[in-house]
């Protein structure tokens, strides 16, 4: 589970998501991190929903590798990609009239005609430190990471999504 506060005066900024990591060891003490995750944006406002998509990769250095319980600090490098869908609810009911009319009901095809996508995509750098439970050499369960993620790209519906706080279990 993945929690993520984009700090400012909006009370928008909530993204709630989940993701993967996989991490090859290059020393007892530093791997190579690949990392992927994804939250969906939450209070924002009416016919609008939005997420993040981030993938990053980068060195983690690691304490106690051998043993049960290991810490590490990663930074990590890649990018973000930030989506929002708008209905326009004006636009869904004419669809949904029509598609009446002939009988049928709105399908995914029609999502198109009523909604409006924008994406900002650009560069990422997270920095990150945490507490992981060793269940095999191939395994691990992710305790608790605490990190902070600088992105590049554009600000949507006022709000600038560019710098977030990331708590992670």
């Amino acid at each position: 589970v993945r929690l993520q506060q984009i700090p400012g005066n909006s009370g928008r900024g909530i993204c709630v998501g989940g993701g993967g990591t996989a991490a090859f060891r290059l020393s007892t003490d530093w791997q190579l991190v690949g990392d992927v995750n994804g939250c969906k944006l939450l209070h924002l406002r009416t016919n609008l929903s939005g997420d993040s998509l981030t993938f990053m990769i980068g060195p983690r250095r690691v304490w106690n590798s051998d043993k049960r319980w290991h810490q590490y600090v990663q930074v990590l490098a890649g990018g973000r990609k930030m989506t929002w869908e708008e209905i326009d609810p004006v636009k869904k009911a004419q669809v949904e009239a029509q598609a009446a009319q002939n009988g049928r009901s709105l399908g995914f095809k029609d999502h198109y005609l009523y909604t409006h996508v924008t994406e900002a995509t650009g560069l990422a750098i997270t920095a990150a430190a945490g507490v992981d439970l060793r269940v095999n050499s191939a395994i691990g369960i992710r305790v608790g990471e605490f990190g902070y993620t600088n992105s590049w790209h554009s600000r949507f519906d006022g709000i600038d999504y560019s710098h977030s706080v990331e708590l992670t279990s």
